[in-house]
């Protein structure tokens, strides 16, 4: 796929702002550089008015046959309110720290810079792909959701009206939650590339091969030749080595340098959106127990293909909210990783060297203290790391909850059973 010249981060990033500046989410700029806060606070409210006017006109109190209980109804509308107030809350955040998002886009545009010195690429075109593929797929996904809604979800609410605005009212829950942790996906994933990139070019420096030639010229003093050819070397070798130890210690430098920019820039991202992705990933937790053990009642009880279908349709809704869980945790640990392999890639590059610069060794070791002293780790504003380790505890807790609630399910049924038996005929 061709993709059109990419000048800048805002070019590259065009789709996750796109996406935002439909629902309203950070603040709109159109030309390039001139905020347009009013546009973007107005769109925001438009699309919390629309949101509540869909609930209201979905009725959800008077759906008790479909969500089983007067009580369950109550709940679902508490619940739709309380995504309301998630909204405002997000809009509010991402206009308020629209001027920070600014500034982090400039540092990020010269860091660029100055690793395009080291003939590092700002890969934009890469980048701006990796949102094309990965919206792509949520899209696909999203749309089969509402499809399989359409003709199998709800079918017991009498009203055809009702239906629709109900789920209108769940598609725009599943969509907005998906568009603020794509925003904050998309930038995390290029600070992995700009590590990545980093590494990948201390793995491919030409600083081994320098030294071996070094080495194998010194090599050659080892055999008693007194020639004025040898002399000639040995001082060529000596002017060599000190230009050599001189773009050594500036090389090092500079990365130690870009590394730490990179660092403090992705905590920076990652401080403005910690509360929200706390809200994201325990929504998404609590909302994929509830969908998989809805999913196994539909199994379960089967009868008819709308239930069949009814049961895909709720496993795909936790598929796509694992998924969602899944795009977090794997940007951020892999980010976390990347950024820490660069501290183990200077050791093996520079350990099996001969180092006799004093200057070149301090800087080695500033730059691995900055690196065990300042680890870049991605947190849910403390509550849990973002790594793999909390996907493995979601599985567990995943299938420690759908036991108990299957568990209690059995239970009640047989206490159902035996109040119907005891009951006179």
């Amino acid at each position: 796929m061709k993709l059109p010249a990419i000048k800048n981060l805002s070019h590259a990033f065009l789709p996750t702002l796109c996406i935002n500046f439909i629902f309203g989410i950070g603040v709109f700029e159109y030309p390039s550089g001139k905020p347009r806060p009013i546009l973007s606070a107005t769109l925001g409210m438009i699309n919390i008015i629309f949101f509540l006017c869909f609930i209201e006109l979905a009725n959800i109190p008077g759906l008790t046959v479909l969500m089983g209980s007067k009580i369950a109804a109550q709940n679902c509308r508490m619940f739709m309110y309380f995504q309301i107030g998630f909204m405002i809350v997000v809009m509010s955040l991402s206009q308020s720290g629209s001027k920070r998002t600014r500034n982090s886009l400039r540092k990020l545009q010269d860091t660029n810079d100055r690793l395009l010195m080291f003939g590092i690429s700002s890969d934009y075109k890469l980048i701006l792909k990796d949102q094309l593929v990965r919206n792509s797929i949520a899209l696909i996904l999203v749309v089969t959701i509402i499809v399989l809604d359409l003709r199998y979800t709800a079918l017991d609410i009498p009203s055809k009206f009702e239906r629709e605005n109900l789920l209108i009212c769940a598609h725009h829950l599943l969509i907005f939650d998906y568009v603020i942790d794509s925003s904050y996906i998309s930038g995390i994933r290029y600070f992995h590339n700009r590590f990545q990139r980093l590494n990948y070019h201390l793995e491919e420096s030409d600083l081994q091969k320098n030294f071996d030639t070094q080495h194998n010229v010194e090599s050659k003093n080892l055999f008693p030749r007194h020639s004025s050819i040898l002399n000639e070397i040995h001082g060529n070798l000596r002017s060599y080595k000190l230009a050599d130890n001189k773009w050594l210690l500036h090389l090092i430098r500079e990365m130690r340098k870009i590394h730490r920019d990179l660092c403090n820039m992705a905590r920076e991202l990652h401080k403005g959106s910690e509360i929200l992705i706390l809200i994201s990933v325990t929504l998404s937790f609590c909302i994929t127990v509830g969908l998989l053990y809805v999913s196994y009642c539909f199994a379960i009880t089967s009868i008819t293909f709308y239930d069949v279908m009814g049961g895909i349709t709720c496993f795909l809704w936790a598929a796509f909210y694992s998924f969602k869980i899944f795009l977090i945790v794997d940007s951020c640990s892999k980010t976390s990783n990347e950024a820490m392999r660069t501290g183990v890639l200077i050791q093996e590059l520079l350990d099996p060297m001969e180092i006799h610069n004093g200057n070149i060794r301090d800087e080695i070791n500033i730059f691995t203290l900055q690196l065990l002293q300042n680890p870049l780790c991605f947190t849910a504003n403390g509550f849990f790391v973002l790594d793999y380790q909390l996907i493995r505890g979601i599985i567990g807790s995943v299938t420690t909850f759908l036991v108990i609630l299957i568990q209690m399910g059995s239970i009640y049924d047989r206490k159902t059973l035996d109040v119907a038996d005891v009951q006179p005929k």
